[in-house]
């Protein structure tokens, strides 16, 4: 948490308000990891610049809710949003399906240019599980790096849903490398879960990357790709080029 505060703050620029942010960035990620983050689940941070207003974003997708308590002398704990709601210019939750986003702004007298902002990374609980967001023929689309957790369940589906939501995304592609050996099996009911996660939230999944191994082994499963890639909801594709040419109708 040290680590993405001070990085955070060096961002900030304004050493003024440095501290303070350093502060709040650690507060709030405890908070997602002790309270709103279910095991095995990630939480993102974002910060975000709009002139002289910078904005702290900290987004969960566990079900807990955030409640500022009045410091109690007695306790150790229970300060944390108290602190920031102090410390912070403004301060709220919004909630999402699934999750939520707990956010601070502050007021700014000098910042970074906007390219240190630009490069600093979007930092999640698990190494390696970095998404971007792209524009393909005009389709926000959540990119998923093939570094990272196995998706093992819908659990694991949800992260992808409610990140994907909340940046916009209207669709998320997932490569092969990320799925556990389950999904290619039917038997498991692993993929049908997870792709019905999917199409509950009215979120578009595409499996990217060679599936031909599993393909080979099951007609069951080679049936299912032929008929998902009949629809608009899922699709098990080859490559980008392939889902670029999906994209463009």
């Amino acid at each position: 948490m040290a680590e993405v505060g001070e990085k955070c703050g060096r961002a900030a620029g304004d050493p003024a308000c440095q501290d303070d942010i350093r502060l709040c960035v650690s507060e709030l990620a405890t908070n997602a990891v002790l309270h709103g983050v279910p095991p095995g689940r990630e939480f993102c941070v974002r910060l975000l610049l709009d002139g002289h207003l910078l904005r702290l974003e900290v987004r969960d997708g566990g079900d807990g809710r955030s409640m500022i308590r009045q410091p109690d002398d007695e306790r150790c704990t229970g300060r944390g949003l108290f602190l920031v709601r102090e410390l912070a210019d403004d301060f709220g939750v919004t909630e999402h399906v699934p999750g939520k986003t707990v956010w601070a702004s502050f007021k700014v007298a000098t910042v970074e240019s906007e390219e240190s902002f630009s490069r600093l990374p979007r930092l999640t609980r698990s190494l390696g599980a970095m998404t971007t967001l792209q524009k393909i023929h005009d389709v926000p689309v959540l990119m998923c790096a093939p570094e990272g957790e196995p998706i093992r369940s819908e659990r694991d589906a949800l992260d992808f849903i409610g990140d994907a939501g909340y940046q916009g995304a209207q669709w998320v592609v997932i490569p092969v490398e990320r799925f556990d050996e389950a999904f290619f099996q039917l038997s498991t009911r692993v993929a049908g879960g997870i792709i019905q996660k999917f199409v509950q939230y009215g979120m578009g999944i595409a499996v990217l990357g060679d599936i031909s191994r599993h393909t080979e082994a099951s007609s069951a499963l080679r049936d299912f790709v032929r008929e998902c890639n009949r629809g608009r909801q899922t699709w098990f594709l080859a490559d980008a080029e392939e889902l670029r040419e999906r994209l463009k109708g």
